[in-house]
């Protein structure tokens, strides 16, 4: 068992892995891979890793499990709700051990809609907090997420020189002043805020069964008819929809939805 560090609230277990990488003075991505994995082919995923029993087993007395890391510190509880039951179980054993691109398959992610984020983001102020409060900085999975670009506190996200998907897929990469630059921030529109409150409950949600397709419907159906918009006797009538125009953030939590639901 490695002394690897415990994750902070909201961390990426990828920044965890990164951060002992460091304190373990290590220089090759291989060596941290047999240190972490014993498995050298361990690709370094930013949102959805796998292996994570491998990670559970370094912590005394099961400290933490793997549906507890799977929720705490990975992106799956943004897409766990929205698929069928069977499938969110069979996404957790892939977490678990081995998935080659199967998770993200599964969950929608390689469909969606939404730009793809090519460099893994940061807040320059909460790099400048989590220093006062740790000593260090570390990657926080709400700036890693598709459709949000900014922090709620203190304003829009950077992009770091680190690849978000690279072509060495092996290497786990600690934020650093070299790689993030710290800089002024644009500040946060309402619409921004209203959003990120919204992926904030999202991330916030307790491990519970997925509901059901036909539950999402007769609930966006309920949605539909209580704003006046059904078509005969169960259409959605999504031109009355676009003829309300609904404010601007509430467009932009359809298109997330959306991409999320396709």
């Amino acid at each position: 068992m490695i002394n690897l560090p415990m994750p902070y609230p909201q961390e990426l277990i990828y920044s965890t892995v990164a951060r002992y990488k460091i304190r373990a003075g290590l220089i090759s991505p291989k060596q941290l891979l047999d240190d972490v994995f014993e498995d050298r082919g361990v690709v370094a995923t930013v949102d959805l890793p796998c292996h994570l029993s491998k990670i559970a087993n370094h912590y005394p007395h099961n400290r933490f499990n793997l549906n507890y890391i799977a929720y705490q510190h990975t992106l799956f509880p943004l897409y766990a709700p929205f698929i069928p039951e069977s499938r969110r179980q069979e996404c957790l054993r892939w977490m678990a051990n081995h998935s080659q691109g199967s998770i993200h398959l599964a969950i929608g992610n390689n469909a969606s809609r939404l730009p793809s984020i090519k460099y893994i983001r940061y807040c320059p102020q909460c790099f400048n907090e989590q220093f006062k409060d740790h000593g260090e900085w570390y990657w926080s999975r709400i700036w890693q997420i598709s459709g949000i670009t900014c922090c709620s506190k203190h304003g829009k996200l950077a992009d770091s020189s680190v690849e978000y998907r690279p072509n060495s897929r092996h290497d786990f990469i600690a934020p650093t002043p070299h790689n993030c630059v710290i800089k002024q921030q644009e500040s946060v529109s309402e619409d921004d805020r209203f959003l990120i409150s919204k992926i904030t409950e999202l991330l916030s949600l307790a491990e519970q069964p997925s509901p059901t397709f036909e539950q999402w419907t007769i609930f966006y159906h309920g949605l539909a008819r209580s704003s006046n918009c059904i078509r005969g006797s169960k259409h959605i009538d999504h031109l009355r929809i676009l003829e309300n125009e609904p404010p601007r953030y509430c467009r932009r939590v359809i298109y997330l939805s959306q991409a999320a639901l396709s």
